[in-house]
């Protein structure tokens, strides 16, 4: 199903696309993206409302001139995170809002699912897998113009992760029970 987080967080945080939006991604995945935003009346409004306090921290962070950074966080950081960071940070880039940057961590780490790598392969992204067989890094990108984004497992408090001024966005209950 195309109603991914992506739409949940983009139909919260962001405007309607301006003209030509969209421009600035990967051709496929900018076609992947337009068909999701126009899914955005099938968010339920329970989930628009929790995402709300999301927006605002965006909109609070732009407004004061500082970057808006959201780290996503699941139990081993291998799926959920991952695929909410890639398609927050590529619905930033279609909405034109560079001051969005994107993390994702674990309560505990193991390794980016392949599954998820073959999802955003599917949906257009390109992808290119380097380090070790255990926890390699994949490289995302979604635009030609920005670097790709690093994909590998790590706890939500590890580098490159922020540890403060960040907004933390939990993704499983899992998670939400074990985070302090």
């Amino acid at each position: 199903m195309k109603t991914t987080l992506f739409v949940l967080l983009a139909a919260s945080v962001c405007a309607p696309a301006p003209s030509g939006g969209g421009q600035s991604l990967n051709p496929a995945v900018a076609s992947y993206v337009k068909a999701a935003a126009g899914e955005f009346d099938r968010i339920p409004a329970e989930r628009k409302k929790t995402l709300e306090k999301v927006a605002l921290y965006v909109q609070s962070r732009i407004a004061s001139g500082q970057e808006a950074r959201l780290t996503f966080i699941c139990t081993h950081n291998s799926r959920r995170s991952h695929l909410a960071q890639v398609w927050a940070q590529t619905a930033a880039c279609y909405y034109g809002i560079p001051s969005v940057k994107t993390y994702s961590g674990g309560i505990a780490a193991t390794a980016c699912n392949a599954r998820t790598v073959a999802a955003l392969e599917r949906a257009g992204f390109g992808t290119r897998k380097t380090g070790s067989d255990k926890n390699p890094v994949y490289q995302i990108a979604y635009s030609p113009w920005q670097e790709p984004m690093r994909a590998f497992s790590k706890v939500y408090g590890d580098t490159p992760n922020p540890t403060r001024d960040v907004c933390a966005v939990v993704t499983c209950d899992h998670a939400d029970r074990s985070c302090n």
